[in-house]
């Protein structure tokens, strides 16, 4: 927040009267009204010049603010839509509307929040609950959603900062291999290039371009423009394969509470990739071919996904707004994907890994420019920092995915219904996976899962993953809803080794498995580890990917 308040507020009424005015200088560009188009556009430039002399000192104060390059990248939009006014009417009132009036309306929103909001708790908190969503709102999606009519039905984003030869690769493909009977607008945005990556998109001739003089300086204008039922959102460094984005959208489409879709791509963490083997282009199409067969089977829901494409439905992400969710000040970039995931998460909405549906990433091209600019561990503390602050759950703790160790070696083959019973698992990513594991293996799709925790930062993030969510005070209290034939997986994943009576406590929790059923549980102490293989027939120990205890499973085979 700014100390000045009387400046912010002063900024905020100039910004408001600069979003006035475009509406004037559209109307006036439509009309060919040369005259008054050059007089307030004339005034328009003034304006923006004195917030851009105001701003780095505020910028200083408050570094979530980005002020300069905001007033930077709106001044230079309406220096190119007075030279289109004069040779290209037609593309300057297409550029007020979809690039100068988001611009502006963004950086209202960025005075707003970071110059008047941001960190007092209490106005932070009433701006989530009551202003987030009406001043980020998409005019044309909520048009659209209150019509059912919308525009298109896919909006196809590729956003750029330099990497030409990337970002060539990247249209090239989304062009070759969009569905040809889908009706979809492409918007390409360029945001703060100086390789020659503004003059490449004008040559596509997409639907939509958004240009952005200096990266930083309004990215998010571009939720204000898309006006298609779906979103695919693609980095620049991602080459789409054949067939990827209908099944992606065949996936989103089955399933009204499925909100975001992912295809699995190379270079990428979260477990998100396959074993494809490729070494040229053609080859990555040949391997794809075979791969992207649609297959719902394959379509794995996940606790949280991570996205160098990724596929929107629009409808959910209009109610959440998760981008314009404002916490931290720095460097909070690189928790993007997480925090999307906690919201749509806590509102109960579902995020699906496609693995039907592969493409190439080439390994985060752009985001490594932000990184060399803030310096990568910096960024990924300070994120990870600001993102706790916020949410109270660590993005990188207990449960964000799961632990391929243990699912090396799991057996996950039951054909029967299956109930499973996870206790402290964090963000639930594996029971979860048991679940997702049964549907692709023998295509079991009567599975639910019961989560509780003693960790109440837990608890709504469980219940979006979780077909019940409890919490329990303690182990000596806790007592789990009886299923006639018992559970089929029971899966601890902390909390229990430090109970002095944990022999105990453990002994009535197998008291809760089926005749066949499997007991999970993660001991770090080799002491319990040893009295475990000692007390219980065939354990299987593995090792975990967080390096915090080791895997112990074995399966129940109790004589009635």
């Amino acid at each position: 927040m700014l100390k000045n308040q009387d400046l912010a507020h002063q900024l905020l009424t100039m910004t408001e009267t600069l979003i006035e005015a475009s509406e004037l200088l559209h109307q006036y560009t439509a009309e060919h009204n040369h005259d008054n188009f050059r007089t307030l556009s004339g005034d328009m430039y003034d304006m923006l010049t004195a917030i851009l002399e105001a701003a780095p000192p505020l910028d200083a104060e408050e570094d979530g603010l980005h002020l300069s390059a905001a007033a930077a990248s709106i001044r230079d939009s309406l220096m190119r839509i007075s030279y289109y006014e004069q040779h290209f009417p037609e593309k300057a009132v297409h550029k007020i509307e979809y690039e100068f009036i988001p611009l502006t309306e963004m950086m209202l929103i960025s005075i707003y929040y970071w110059g008047c909001v941001y960190p007092d708790r209490e106005k932070t908190d009433c701006y989530n609950q009551d202003e987030r969503h009406k001043l980020g709102q998409n005019v044309y999606l909520a048009r659209a959603q209150e019509t059912g009519d919308y525009l298109y039905d896919l909006s196809v984003v590729v956003m750029a900062y330099n990497k030409l030869e990337y970002t060539k690769m990247c249209v090239e493909s989304l062009i070759r291999f969009i569905p040809k009977d889908l009706k979809y607008e492409l918007i390409l945005v360029n945001h703060g290039s100086s390789d020659g990556t503004k003059e490449y998109f004008e040559s596509v001739h997409p639907d939509k371009q958004l240009d952005i003089s200096i990266n930083g300086g309004g990215f998010g204008a571009l939720e204000r423009i898309h006006e298609g039922k779906y979103t695919l959102f693609v980095s620049n460094d991602v080459v789409v394969t054949p067939h990827a984005i209908e099944n992606m959208l065949r996936c989103i489409e089955s399933d009204e509470s499925i909100a975001w879709v992912v295809p699995a791509t190379a270079n990428i963490c979260n477990y998100q990739t396959l074993p494809l083997q490729y070494n040229t282009i053609d080859d990555l199409w040949e391997a794809a071919e075979k791969n992207n067969v649609s297959d719902p089977f394959r379509w794995e829901q996940r606790s949280r996904l991570c996205n160098p494409i990724e596929l929107r439905k629009n409808s959910i992400f209009e109610k959440t707004k998760p981008k314009y969710y404002g916490y931290g000040s720095k460097n909070t970039f690189a928790f993007n994907d997480d925090m999307t995931a906690l919201l749509l998460r806590r509102d109960c909405y579902k995020m699906v890994l496609a693995k039907d549906a592969y493409c190439h990433h080439f390994g985060s091209v752009t985001l490594k420019e932000e990184f060399r600019t803030y310096g990568e561990s910096e960024a990924y503390l300070e994120g990870r920092k600001c993102f706790y602050e916020e949410f109270h759950v660590d993005p990188w703790g207990k449960g964000m995915c799961y632990d391929r160790f243990l699912f090396n070696k799991l057996p996950c083959d039951k054909t029967d219904s299956v109930i499973i019973l996870g206790i402290n698992s964090g963000l639930g990513s594996n029971p979860l996976k048991i679940k997702e594991s049964l549907k692709e293996n023998v295509h079991n799709l009567d599975c639910k899962i019961y989560s509780y925790t003693s960790e109440p930062e837990f608890i709504k993030d469980l219940e979006g993953v979780s077909d019940e969510a409890y919490q329990f005070a303690d182990w000596e209290s806790f007592e789990p809803c009886r299923q006639a034939n018992g559970f089929d997986y029971i899966l601890i994943e902390s909390g229990l080794e430090n109970e002095k009576d944990y022999q105990n406590i453990l002994r009535n929790i197998t008291g809760y498995l089926n005749q066949d059923g499997y007991m999970i549980i993660k001991f770090v102490n080799e002491q319990n580890i040893r009295w475990i293989k000692t007390n219980y027939n065939n354990v299987v120990e593995t090792e975990s990917d967080t390096e915090d205890g080791h895997w112990l499973f074995w399966k129940m085979e109790r004589q009635d």
